[in-house]
């Protein structure tokens, strides 16, 4: 059974728990453990997990098993019956198409029922619902419940793409036999919820990565070939303080793989050999909302110094749940080529990118190929670096 040290932080509003597991990731929350005080703090403990979530915990060497639902305050039935039959008398999901919310030409609001758009780019993007806050009109994702019961949400639903996204995959897999006689497809699973492309251009102030034009959320293939060439230079060249990246491009392997400019051995500036395709989701995603909490606004606008006073504004971001739409876990398949004949051999310098110790590293041997290698770093990167956006508090990370 796996350990890890328990670690209890003070908080506004009391404690809260989280696990480190002692490799090299950020803690987990352990949203399900209600702490009064922080005497367990610094404790061993035993824990178990499943498909991505821990199922119990114990406190080292004697203390109780703990397990989700213990410590969790339970409404009374009669109170939660009380509460939904409300929400379904007075409450309802405000997101709608209209003259009112959304910014659409007239004729296009007459023919447009939210319920017919099944690219949620498109929902997601063009039916902009504005809701008014104070003196001006505000784009919205999501609002939970007022006093009446009603709410906003934008229901991205993804379970009717999932013959067009099994199609993608198809056309995928014969694009990756016509490119090349060299390529490989892998698949890694969620370890916890991912989100991409939260920076792009939107009207909110955050984004999502969804195809433009199959509306299904995806990883970019320039973010899967910058994990993997930040994971070797991370790893295989960085000294003390810095990246010495003009080593890597005079390095025969490292330029085979993503090229180099003309500092090369041979003073060439050159493409690199291997090609990679986005990664689309193996079934129908589900998105889970999310919020970016800042505390000290007026500070972060550089107007005053950081103070208990100034009020919180949450940004909501829209992430991709780690189980799809069906419950199970969401997996993504990853796919890259040779793009010549000619890279397809031994390039020099393997030792350095595939040693550790003087070991070889887990899964390559004096016979890899580049695409050995990639597999490998990519692996790596998934689960040391994570992908995507927040990776410093546990998103992005994924595993084969």
């Amino acid at each position: 059974m796996p350990t890890g040290i328990l670690l209890i932080q003070k908080t506004k509003k009391g404690f809260r728990a989280l696990l480190d597991r002692q490799n090299d990731r950020p803690p987990m929350p352990l949203s399900f453990l209600r702490v009064s005080d922080d005497r367990h703090h610094g404790s061993n403990c035993e824990y178990r997990m499943d498909k991505g979530k821990i199922t119990s915990l114990k406190i080292l060497p004697d203390g109780p098993v703990l397990h989700p639902r213990q410590g969790v305050v339970a409404r009374h039935p009669r109170q939660k019956r009380d509460r939904q039959q409300a929400n379904s008398r007075l409450g309802s999901n405000q997101y709608r198409i209209s003259a009112e919310t959304c910014y659409l030409p007239a004729d296009s609001l007459r023919h447009i029922r939210a319920s017919e758009i099944d690219n949620c780019h498109l929902k997601l993007n063009k039916t902009v619902n504005f809701r008014q806050e104070r003196n001006r009109k505000k784009p919205v994702l999501f609002q939970k419940q007022d006093r009446k019961g009603n709410s906003f949400s934008i229901m991205l639903d993804f379970r009717r793409t999932e013959p067009l996204l099994q199609e993608l995959h198809t056309r995928q897999a014969k694009q990756l036999t016509h490119l090349s006689s060299s390529h490989v497809s892998k698949d890694f699973q969620a370890d916890w919820r991912t989100v991409a492309g939260i920076g792009g251009e939107s009207v909110y102030e955050t984004s999502l990565c969804l195809h433009p034009l199959y509306g299904i959320p995806y990883l970019p293939s320039s973010a899967i070939k910058g994990l993997i060439r930040s994971s070797i230079l991370l790893t295989c060249f960085r000294d003390e303080e810095n990246i010495q990246e003009h080593l890597a491009m005079r390095h025969p392997l490292f330029a085979a793989l993503f090229g180099c400019d003309g500092s090369g051995l041979d003073k060439r500036a050159r493409q690199g050999s291997v090609r990679f395709l986005d990664a689309l989701p193996l079934s129908a995603p589900r998105i889970e909302a999310d919020l970016i909490n800042p505390h000290y606004p007026a500070y972060q606008n550089g107007n005053s110094p950081p103070a208990g006073w100034q009020d919180p504004i949450p940004v909501p971001f829209l992430t991709l749940s780690p189980q799809d739409a069906h419950g199970h876990p969401l997996r993504f398949r990853f796919c890259m080529y040779v793009h010549s004949d000619e890279a397809i051999g031994r390039f020099e310098g393997y030792e350095h990118l595939c040693l550790i110790d003087g070991h070889w590293r887990e899964g390559l041997s004096p016979q890899s190929s580049l695409l050995d290698v990639c597999v490998y770093w990519l692996g790596y990167g998934l689960q040391m670096y994570g992908i995507g956006a927040k990776t410093a508090v546990g998103y992005g990370y994924l595993s084969s």
